[in-house]
């Protein structure tokens, strides 16, 4: 067996660097960041002509080009809340410098598929055992205090932390239909599923479950059955839980709805333009510090346009899995599908360290999946 190259094990290394630094924020995320970024100085004509990196730059300049001319067009107009240089240059690195650069390692051969896909199971059972492990240490091991004050983990916070968990349990679920044997994949599932219940986050269990019966859904047509799930989702968080009196909701709750409202209202106010990433705080009468949805995030931030650019871009990835039909495609779809669900429920798009990073990750993944060969 041939002993793997300097570039290989370099670039196996910066991938658990980067998945291992989301959670916590920490600086190595930066650094591993951008060390991805500069490896495009490396890049041939031939890598910017393969499928792969062609789709997910494309994918993503349908979204994120309205955002950075919005931002542009709030600079002008002098808009309070418009979006600073350094966001709008932000938001461009981070999608387009790390993703394209994480892509390059794939086209070069320096990280495979394999290797990603064990090293992504890694380090989301060293997120999930940290969140048992930060939870023994702050509470001992006495039963009656479980499972609350609720896991945590390295994310600070149970709701990324239980999307975490959740991911991971959809990805060790898809590995598991091929390896049913494989009693690792067993028991990291059984990590996360616990992870899951120790969050107590219910974003997390319909993420879950939103991927796992796209997954599993024995018929075709999955993604009828995801974008269903989904629809039922954006009703219970704000549809639904609008028409329950406020005494009866919970204030977390009852302040989203609030908040969802808001966003759509001062949308109105600037269809075109939006009102800058990051500008919700800054709204007279916000009664969040966001809107908790990509898709109000994306209409108020970039204006309507982008949001636009995104469904149109999202929808097309999604029905190209769907129509593919391997099975590598098939769990990609399904993590896919599990992201807009948890961004619908819980997450804004243009100024969320997890959620960028989570999204960058699971549309590099998809289109690398789909445009290589089985």
């Amino acid at each position: 067996m041939d002993r793997p190259s300097p570039a290989v094990i370099a670039a196996h290394g910066l991938f658990a660097v980067l998945l291992l630094s989301i959670p916590p924020k920490w600086a190595s995320l930066h650094i591993s960041g951008g060390l991805l970024m500069l490896a495009l100085l490396l890049a041939r004509r031939a890598d910017w002509r393969a499928p792969a990196l062609r789709g997910y730059l494309a994918a993503s300049a349908w979204w994120l080009v309205p955002v950075t001319l919005a931002g542009i067009g709030q600079q002008l107009t002098g808009m309070e809340t418009a979006s600073s240089w350094a966001d709008l240059i932000k938001l461009n690195l981070r999608l387009l410098g790390v993703g394209l650069g994480l892509l390059l390692l794939f086209q070069r051969g320096w990280l495979t598929r394999r290797g990603a896909a064990w090293i992504a199971l890694g380090a989301l059972a060293v997120i999930a055992l940290s969140g048992h492990v930060d939870w023994v240490q702050r509470h001992g091991a006495d039963p009656l205090a479980w499972p609350r004050p609720y896991f945590t983990g390295l994310a600070g916070n149970p709701n990324p932390y239980g999307t975490f968990a959740a991911l991971g349990l959809i990805l060790s679920a898809g590995l598991l239909r091929a390896r049913p044997s494989n009693i690792g994949l067993w028991l990291l599932t059984a990590l996360l599923l616990t992870a899951i219940w120790g969050s107590d986050s219910r974003g997390a269990v319909l993420v879950s479950l939103t991927g796992l019966l796209i997954l599993f859904w024995p018929w075709r047509h999955r993604l009828l059955a995801g974008l269903t799930l989904l629809a039922v989702a954006l009703a219970y968080s704000y549809v639904l839980a609008g028409g329950i009196p406020a005494d009866e909701l919970g204030s977390g709750d009852q302040r989203r709805i609030e908040a969802a409202w808001f966003s759509l209202h001062r949308i109105l106010e600037s269809p075109l333009l939006g009102w800058g990433i990051d500008a919700f705080r800054d709204l007279p009468g916000a009664p969040l510090n966001s809107p908790h949805n990509l898709l109000l995030d994306l209409a108020l931030g970039g204006g309507l346009l982008a949001l636009a650019g995104w469904l149109w871009s999202t929808g097309r990835l999604a029905l190209m899995l769907e129509r593919d039909g391997r099975r590598e495609t098939r769990l990609m779809l399904a993590l896919l599908a599990a992201a807009v669900v948890a961004g619908g429920i819980e997450y804004p798009l243009l100024n969320s360290t997890h959620f960028l990073n989570i999204w960058m990750l699971v549309t590099c993944f998809c289109w690398w999946i789909l445009r290589s060969e089985a």
